[in-house]
């Protein structure tokens, strides 16, 4: 059973973000070499928190040997430069080039996914001053991240071997391009990431791209072909990034599904009405969500529409300048 490892070869350690989500969940795989998954954001209580949390499991920052990052966000890679240069440990991490661009490339990396932003969200029917607000907002959040140079980019399929236990890497995009899991077959334990949360979803967060119609990463839809992968392999408890332990991976995933249609039948009802712009659909999904998370709810709003069009049941028209979602 793989409750039998946690504590004792999987460790977690809460790390507080300061972002919405809440605080990240990194694991120490503890052993001969021990393995961090995940690192945290770039500030001084995710370092308090992360280094106070190895100490509890009587594992210095200087005994890492490795460092993996599931993702490229600021959560998740934060403070890996840091763990780094303090322990001499190697950074691993996605091999798609979207997630490594923010991981290796940062500043650089965040500021041109801003200035798409910048460029796009108008065609969507956000609103100038909002949008220039959150961008800014954005963009000063350049400290919560340094960048690192992956020595090794995981690959699907590619083993880690982490003291008594193997992990696999099993490529999971959704969330983002290059996202991955990592699975242990012989417990059947999943380390989730962001993919499979117990309470909420990730959200699809757009990607950037030259043309909305052409062939863009599509991250609902990438995520619903992800969670018949996971569906397959064999899980009895998933370790998720954010909250609580995943008992059920099947109920769970049914419960997204319902989710996402529940969500896709609210969007088509929006369109009894005729075409209508990306951001007053996400402002009709969301009405009391406060600014900061505008572009959130565009993402999400974004994500079910692409999941519409893949159905045939909706077809994103460009009408008065602005982007639509309206009826097939």
């Amino acid at each position: 059973m793989p409750e039998r490892l946690i504590g004792t070869t999987v460790c977690p350690i809460s790390v507080p973000t300061p972002f919405p989500v809440g605080p990240i969940t990194c694991y120490l795989i503890r052993g001969d070499r021990p393995v961090l998954v995940d690192a945290g954001p770039n500030t001084p209580d995710a370092w308090e928190a992360l280094t106070a949390g190895l100490a509890r499991w009587e594992t210095p920052v200087t005994a890492l040997s490795a460092i993996v990052i599931t993702h490229g966000h600021p959560d998740h890679y934060g403070q890996a430069a840091r763990l780094a240069a303090a322990s001499g440990a190697a950074v691993w991490g996605p091999e798609h080039a979207a997630d490594r661009a923010f991981i290796e490339e940062h500043p650089a990396g965040l500021l041109g996914w801003v200035d798409f932003l910048r460029r796009f969200m108008p065609r969507a029917g956000f609103p100038a001053a909002p949008l220039d607000r959150l961008c800014r907002m954005i963009a000063h959040r350049t400290d919560q991240s340094e960048s690192v140079r992956l020595a090794r980019a995981l690959r699907d399929g590619e083993t880690i071997p982490a003291g008594p236990i193997t992990l696999t890497v099993v490529h999971t995009p959704g969330h983002t391009p290059g996202l991955f899991c990592l699975h242990e077959p012989a417990a059947g334990l999943l380390l989730s990431s962001d993919h499979i949360l117990p309470t909420i979803t990730p959200n699809p967060i757009l990607q950037r791209f030259d043309d909305f119609f052409g062939d863009r990463f599509r991250g609902l839809v990438a995520f619903q072909a992800s969670l018949d992968r996971l569906a397959r392999l064999r899980v009895a408890l998933a370790l998720p990034s954010h909250g609580r332990p995943v008992r059920d991976l099947a109920g769970r995933v049914t419960e997204i599904r319902t989710h996402a249609e529940d969500r896709k039948g609210k969007i088509h009802a929006l369109l009894d009405g005729g075409p209508l712009p990306l951001f007053d659909a996400a402002m009709k999904l969301f009405p009391d969500l406060p600014e900061d998370q505008h572009l959130l709810a565009v993402f999400d709003t974004i994500g079910h529409s692409d999941l519409l069009v893949e159905d045939g049941r909706a077809a994103y028209v460009e009408q008065g300048g602005l982007l639509c979602l309206a009826r097939a």
